[in-house]
């Protein structure tokens, strides 16, 4: 019986260990594409921009059963266009009913431009 618990910890230590150290080879159309915290990407019409071998995906964070922005406009980056790192909302909501980006407008694909003075 030791024996048998023995084995099947190690089979399950080694699928759960060998499951997190790998990183994505391939996208699966029609399934949730996670990034690198596991959560589906959510960049929504977004636009990409292109820096120094990096990726940058920013789009439209959208609620599960909304398309008003809650959140705002969220920003991934990728070396590889396969795994993608959360970097956070680049631009949020607003909490000011006179700004156009107030909390529960539409935020239709989001345009980001390169500025090299803020680099």
């Amino acid at each position: 019986m030791k024996t048998l618990l023995l084995s099947i910890s190690m089979i399950m230590s080694c699928i759960f260990t060998t499951s997190a150290d790998v990183s994505n080879d391939s996208i699966y159309p029609g399934k949730i594409w996670p990034d690198d915290r596991g959560e589906h990407i959510n960049a929504h019409g977004g636009g990409m921009l292109y820096k120094d071998g990096t990726y940058y995906w920013y789009g439209e964070h959208k609620a599960e059963s909304s398309n008003n922005a809650l959140v705002g406009v969220t920003c991934y980056s990728s070396k590889d266009l396969i795994n993608w790192k959360y970097q956070g909302v680049a631009l949020s909501v607003s909490d000011d009913e006179k700004s156009d980006i107030v909390k529960g407008s539409i935020i239709e694909r989001p345009k980001v431009v390169f500025n090299k003075k803020k680099w």
